[in-house]
């Protein structure tokens, strides 16, 4: 018996947080599994190994869960053991979340009815890296609103007494102490001391959960993001000058070795020590070198955000130059590379019969609304040799 010879299986997944639901509807419309499963490792298992079960009896499994907390778990989970996932955007699909009838039972098999059909809407998950960094970033967010509501809490506190307050005077440990020393001048309760106490700690925590660039390492994001320009498009004078201001100011502190080092492993080395020698030559009005000159005669071309004729003529460059680079890159140009078209296009890398009418319509809408600006790149590739 084949793998696919009683064709698909879809399987719709109500995922909570303790368990999940699920309901599977065969080719013909019918349902053929309504189960519940702890979310734990035993539960998982036997999932899956239901899952397997269906497979030996001829049917290609496919599985759709909403987009929860531990979705992404799932589907990593799911996606060990071989079963195409899909991840619905709750956003664009409200036929569950609009339903009378709220049922795990009910959602499960809605999302196996409509995967079936094919018309879930899928959400695109993020690395996890990207989720990591997503959710610390919220941390923060939510800690530092907290902080400043504390705060506006201690304004209003002392405000009640007669006491203005600036935030300067949260800042050290001798100045907050002054806070309590005044307040001590009025009549107030034990509750409001003791209240006081706890908010100035529980403020002077966030320093415990902030962290901050080293110089050396700051200087190496500015020169990362100055090159990122320049190699591209171009850029302008201020870069230079923000250089020349940092470097007067921290340079007799930074470890250059080790700026060196890390400036190797990112492949901008010779490009910082290019930026740091124009930089000072030009601002301290010395006689620059010969690089220099081409160097700041490029910057100048540049204007302020860099030129498309730049742009055009570094990514030949980039692709091999002459006529193969220009040839690259125009193919590139006309012809979006899957992984771009998969994550902005979704609905063409699904339906992947449509990518040469979505090429022919890029074209034609690029040379409609964009006119002026491909003018400039064809007459700047036109120009390479």
């Amino acid at each position: 018996m084949s793998k696919t010879e009683n064709g698909r299986l879809c399987i719709g997944v109500d995922l909570h947080k303790t368990q999940f639901t699920v309901c599977a509807m065969n080719e013909e419309g019918e349902y053929l599994l309504e189960k519940k499963y702890p979310t734990t490792e035993e539960g998982y298992e036997a999932f899956s190994q239901e899952m397997h079960c269906q497979e030996c009896q001829g049917h290609s499994i496919e599985l759709a869960v909403e987009t929860t907390g531990n979705a992404r778990y799932f589907k990593n989970r799911m996606e060990k053991e071989y079963f195409a996932v899909k991840v619905v955007n709750t956003n664009r699909f409200k036929v569950i979340t609009m339903s009378t009838k709220k049922t795990d039972a009910n959602d499960a098999a809605t999302l196996a009815y409509y995967l079936m059909k094919e018309m879930l809407p899928e959400a695109n998950l993020c690395s996890q890296t990207s989720e990591e960094i997503r959710r610390m970033l919220k941390t923060r967010t939510i800690l530092v609103q907290s902080m400043v509501k504390i705060k506006n809490q201690i304004h209003g506190m002392m405000l009640g007494y007669g006491i203005e307050t600036k935030a300067a005077q949260f800042q050290s440990k001798k100045k907050r102490q002054e806070l309590m020393n005044d307040l001590a001048d009025h009549e107030y309760s034990v509750y409001t001391a003791s209240s006081l106490k706890v908010m100035l700690q529980i403020s002077n925590r966030k320093n415990q959960y902030e962290y901050h660039f080293s110089h050396e390492d700051f200087y190496l994001y500015m020169t990362a993001h100055e090159y990122k320009h320049f190699s591209g498009g171009g850029t302008g004078l201020r870069s230079f000058l923000d250089v020349y201001v940092f470097l007067r100011k921290y340079g007799d502190s930074l470890n250059m070795a080790y700026i060196k080092t890390e400036a190797e492993k990112m492949g901008i080395a010779d490009f910082e020590e290019r930026s740091r020698s124009l930089a000072f030559q030009l601002f301290n009005y010395e006689p620059l070198t010969e690089d220099n000159e081409k160097t700041l005669e490029y910057i100048v071309q540049s204007g302020v955000y860099g030129t498309i004729t730049h742009s055009v003529e570094n990514k030949v460059k980039k692709l091999g130059g002459g006529t193969k680079g220009k040839a690259r890159y125009l193919f590139s140009r006309l012809f979006l590379p899957m992984e771009s078209i998969r994550s902005a296009y979704p609905f063409i890398y699904k339906h992947k019969a449509l990518i040469p009418f979505f090429t022919f319509y890029r074209l034609g809408k690029g040379f409609l609304l964009r006119w002026s600006r491909a003018r400039v790149e064809l007459n700047a590739l036109w120009k390479i040799k």
